[in-house]
């Protein structure tokens, strides 16, 4: 284009026989790294509520232990969920680009065990009795002072209404879910005769990672507790509503 403009030609009629906006005749690449915010080499984790910076490396190394469970093997926004109940302070892009670099893909997420997942029968519970109906769930609660988020879990009796127990941290993971249970067994259910095998008691919950995890499911299965989980998009099937069964 130099060329003709040399030889009188000119500028727009130049770019007008070779196509070219004035941007692509002016653009001039830069040699250097591409502009805006360098990548971060921390990330915040909160420990006994204090706000510390931990290496990625650390974060990594929580991904690829999450993504060789077979129970929580998912995607960036679910693997978002899971690294904040850790205690890490991250969203949901930063996760995003760490599982490209690790070649975490997210599929396969659920194995044939977890298709064959026992889902609820009533969309609202009707119990008749206490303490044969258990209800489980999670609420996040915005902290000012510390600025993060904190999560509690309750598990409530669907008859009564009663909490039975609840754990409250600045993460939930299913040990400490376990652990939760075995609070509430002996206190509540041994002495009203309802930890016996030949008694059914049901316990339901929505499919978090915390719930589906392989050490809770045994730990149910060992007490002869069955396990139900709600149906997606159906926040009613959870203890949040009390009613009329209505069959699904």
């Amino acid at each position: 284009m130099n060329y003709y403009i040399s030889r009188g030609l000119t500028r727009n009629k130049c770019l007008e026989l070779a196509e070219m906006t004035k941007h692509q005749y002016y653009y001039k690449p830069i040699n250097s790294r591409s502009r805006g915010r360098p990548l971060s080499t921390h990330t915040g984790r909160l420990t006994e509520g204090v706000n510390q910076k931990v290496p990625n490396e650390l974060v990594e190394k929580e991904m690829l232990k999450i993504d060789q469970n077979p129970d929580l093997k998912c995607g960036a926004i679910r693997m978002t969920a899971q690294l904040q109940l850790s205690g890490f302070i991250i969203n949901h892009k930063k996760v995003a680009g760490m599982m490209k670099r690790l070649n975490i893909t997210g599929k396969n997420k659920r194995k044939s065990k977890n298709r064959n997942k026992k889902y609820v029968q009533y969309r609202v519970l009707n119990p008749t009795e206490p303490l044969s109906h258990l209800q489980m769930d999670i609420k996040s609660h915005w902290l000012v002072k510390e600025r993060c988020q904190a999560y509690t879990v309750s598990v409530i009796d669907t008859f009564t209404r009663e909490v039975l127990d609840r754990f409250t941290g600045y993460s939930v993971r299913a040990v400490e879910m376990r652990q939760l249970w075995e609070t509430i067994i002996h206190p509540h259910l041994e002495p009203a005769g309802r930890a016996s095998s030949d008694i059914a008691l049901v316990v339901i919950s929505d499919n978090g990672p915390q719930f589906i995890a392989e050490i809770l499911k045994e730990f149910f299965e060992r007490n002869k507790i069955d396990q139900q989980f709600t149906h997606p998009y159906t926040p009613e099937e959870n203890g949040a509503y009390f009613g009329v069964s209505m069959p699904i």
